[in-house]
């Protein structure tokens, strides 16, 4: 298990994983690309922006310093969004360790170069670099109110992708281990376009059978675009990709989101 933990990004899954963590005793450090706002979560004892009613324990801190937030840390989480990656890491290069691993925990594919997250970081950070990427059907309400919940974590290095999942596993989230980082990525990166289509579905009230043919074809299709990318077939059909896409596809939550975007 890692002894220093810094999250790089104070979202929703930033703040439940900062919350997990300092439960499980592991000093933990929040860093934001707006001093400002972090400073307001802290006051507050609570992210009221992005995990609304849920207090953050007492032992979770808060590091707007770049420097003094890498050299705290023993493993990183890049809970930033893909189209902000790029720049928050490009500000943060110049103070990471090269021995220092980065979970990311990001779902998407850079606009412009087409980048999966960790491919974005080791294209800012170099291709040195020890990258993990952690992802699956993980709501960060339910995983704030401790409901059970699965998710994966992809690494060329196993022993690596074993402490990963041995430090962020709980009694209620069980966490999985493989290699396939292209598969894992890709995976949450396309189910939400088919999630898009699913939040259509329930608009104009074309019933279950039709979201269940949507999904079901729509596997296929981000399977077969998975593999011609060089991921794994099976991957798709695991939690970073069946169960992820599932679960955008069905949760309230998901569908109040998809609503408010318009």
């Amino acid at each position: 298990m890692f002894n220093n933990i810094s999250i790089i990004g104070d979202g929703a899954m930033g703040t439940v994983l900062a919350v997990l963590l300092c439960e499980k005793k592991i000093p933990t450090r929040m860093w934001g690309y707006d001093a400002k706002q972090l400073k307001q979560i802290e006051s507050a004892g609570e992210n009221k922006k992005f995990l609304p009613g849920y207090k953050l324990p007492a032992s979770l801190l808060f590091e707007p310093h770049d420097q003094r937030i890498m050299d705290a840390a023993d493993l990183i989480v890049s809970a930033v969004p893909s189209q902000f990656m790029r720049s928050v890491w490009t500000r943060l290069k110049a103070h990471i360790r090269q021995d220092v691993a980065i979970v990311s925990v990001a779902k998407g594919i850079e606009n412009d170069t087409l980048l999966r997250p960790s491919q974005i970081l080791a294209d800012v950070l170099g291709p040195a670099g020890k990258y993990v990427v952690l992802s699956g059907p993980t709501i960060a309400d339910e995983l704030a109110r401790k409901l059970p919940a699965t998710a994966a974590v992809a690494c060329d290095d196993e022993e690596l992708a074993k402490k990963v999942q041995y430090t962020f596993s709980t009694r209620w989230l069980r966490i999985y281990t493989n290699t396939d980082i292209a598969g894992v990525e890709l995976a949450g990166a396309t189910k939400n376009i088919i999630a898009i289509a699913a939040g259509i579905i329930d608009g104009i009230s074309v019933g279950d059978n039709a979201k269940a043919a949507l999904l079901s074809r729509g596997l296929a299709e981000i399977t077969r675009l998975g593999v011609a990318c060089g991921a794994r077939a099976e991957t798709f059909a695991g939690l970073a990709g069946l169960g992820d896409l599932v679960t955008t596809c069905i949760s309230q939550r998901a569908e109040t989101a998809r609503s408010a975007k318009g």
